[in-house]
């Protein structure tokens, strides 16, 4: 199998891992056993992703020959004490991200990305403008797709309109993450940019001495790791906090 990747809806962890089994461990208890809710013997996994109300799983599959689909278990209630969950429709892609609309999934086809309805495999909304998307980050009716060559961009999913292109960085996004009225982006190329949420507009940069390979919140806050081993806190003005060297 490939490399573990996690999801959450706030209440259970859900692991797709490199013996390709996806489990489930329940925040509210630590030390409990975790639950195997999904295995598969014929096809690798690659991901996995949960809807907020945590209602639908999709899991990344590909085959020998390469072909890439999402298996969607519905009602994966075992974690927290209910009926094991059931398998619904299968779809081609890997399901990234499920936004507002209940039922609607980001999918990765190997090329642009496209919003479909996982319950008819109905594609909703194609969104052409990425060749090779890193990741994205979906919130209601919200996405904020990033690619490798540089540019975030922000989608209005009711509207099925491109709510604007974020620019800025030189090469690749390698974080993103959203919280309240703020978005972030983080690059190789050091710099943490923060957005409005609402439309996109520029608010502040970070700029490091090194590629960052990972950023997340920290309360009102983002920390974040480059390559030379320093971890920097940076405000919402992009004012250094704190920083400390493990190198």
């Amino acid at each position: 199998g490939g490399r573990s990747t996690f999801a959450t809806d706030g209440q259970v962890l859900y692991q797709s891992g490199a013996d390709d089994v996806v489990r489930g461990f329940a925040l509210a208890d630590p030390a409990a056993a975790p639950v195997e809710l999904y295995r598969d013997t014929r096809m690798h996994l690659i991901g996995v992703a949960v809807s907020g109300d945590g209602r639908r799983l999709g899991v990344g599959t590909f085959d020998v020959d390469g072909a890439q689909r999402s298996r969607v278990l519905l009602a994966g209630a075992t974690v927290r004490g209910g009926a094991d969950p059931a398998v619904g429709q299968d779809v081609d892609g890997v399901i990234l991200a499920w936004p507002g609309p209940p039922g609607w999934a980001v999918v990765d086809r190997g090329g642009p990305l496209a919003v479909i309805d996982a319950d008819s495999g109905g594609t909703v909304l194609a969104l052409p403008a990425h060749a090779a998307p890193t990741t994205v980050l979906a919130d209601g009716p919200r996405l904020l797709s990033a690619s490798v060559d540089g540019p975030a961009y922000l989608w209005d999913l009711t509207a099925g309109a491109d709510g604007g292109m974020l620019l800025g960085h030189t090469g690749e996004i390698v974080a993103l993450a959203g919280r309240g009225d703020a978005l972030f982006t983080a690059g190789e190329d050091g710099a943490v940019r923060i957005w409005g949420a609402a439309g996109g507009e520029p608010r502040a940069v970070a700029r490091g001495e090194h590629e960052l390979t990972a950023a997340a919140w920290l309360g009102d806050a983002i920390v974040t790791g480059d390559l030379g081993g320093v971890v920097r806190v940076v405000d919402g003005t992009g004012g250094e906090r704190a920083r400390l060297s493990l190198a």
